[in-house]
């Protein structure tokens, strides 16, 4: 989990043109600045969709919780209106582990429904975890 070999350092270096740890932190203002700064860049999502095979257990199907939470804390909270509210959320959850089908799926919610909640559809086809998450939303907002 969460582990690069040697040759994948190397060649990940290697293709960045840096061989050293300054050629290194002179790159990554820019390669923070090329994810975007929105759910919606293309860069993002495609570091969102890797980032849940890169935090899984060797042979596993889903990801820890805490690992899931540590991670939407470093991609989230700069692209999302909601992040915050949703980090709070989640670990009062009693989560066990986080599919991909919850992974993935809050990436598209983040992306197609309003901050203010004013375009979910209650009926509409989101992992039970993200329903509940809008029914605490809507239940803090009615008190």
């Amino acid at each position: 989990m969460c582990a690069f070999s040697r040759a994948e350092w190397g060649a990940g270096m290697a293709a960045l043109g840096c061989d050293t740890v300054a050629k290194l932190a002179a790159k990554l203002p820019g390669l923070r600045a090329s994810l975007g700064r929105s759910v919606e860049d293309a860069t993002f999502r495609a570091v969102y969709a890797y980032a849940f095979g890169f935090a899984r257990e060797k042979g596993a199907k889903t990801v820890v919780p805490d690992t899931a939470l540590a991670l939407w804390q470093l991609l989230l909270p700069s692209r999302w209106a909601l992040a915050q509210q949703w980090l709070d959320f989640l670990p009062a959850q009693g989560l066990k582990s986080v599919t991909a089908d919850v992974w993935s799926q809050l990436l598209e919610f983040a992306r197609a429904v309003k901050p203010d909640l004013s375009n979910y559809d209650a009926n509409g086809a989101w992992p039970s975890l993200i329903d509940d998450f809008v029914d605490s939303l809507q239940a803090a907002a009615a008190q």
